[in-house]
Parts: structure tokens; C-alpha cells; sequence
């Protein structure tokens, strides 16, 4: 529930008592060791390769020329 609340509120969560700072830690944390597991579970299945995630960073760059930096016109 505190998750929730945090995500809800950040003023509202230190006005109930929480620790805000605290609490953003052990998420980033918590998130952090998930994203670690799923990569070694990622890289036992597929293995390791020097170029790999090449083809993401590319994209990303030609998407960055193409639209520009801060640009979110709809």
C-alpha cells in the first residue's frame, strides 16, 4: 500500500509519516535486483555477445536526429 500511495502522492506520503527518501531507495533497489535476475536469465538462455543491443541504439539515435531532443509535439 505504501507503493501505491507514494505513486499516488509524494506530499501526501510524507504527511502520513512515511520516509520518502527511504522508500525511493529500496524501490530503485528492488528494481534494480528484478532487472538483474530477468538479464542473467536472459543471458544464460541467448548467451553474450559484444554487439548486442546494437540494433536498439541505433534506432534510438535516428529517432533522437529525426525528432530532436525535448520535442513532443502530437
Amino acid at each position: 500500500m505504501q507503493f501505491r500511495a507514494l505513486s499516488d502522492d509524494d506530499v501526501l506520503f510524507v504527511a502520513l509519516g512515511y520516509r520518502l527518501k527511504q522508500r525511493r531507495t529500496f524501490i530503485f533497489l528492488l528494481s534494480g535486483l528484478f532487472i538483474a535476475i530477468g538479464n542473467c536469465f536472459t543471458v544464460y538462455d541467448v548467451g553474450l555477445d559484444p554487439h548486442m543491443g546494437m540494433n536498439v541504439l541505433i534506432n534510438a539515435i535516428v529517432a533522437l536526429i529525426i525528432g530532436g531532443v525535448g520535442r513532443f509535439s502530437t
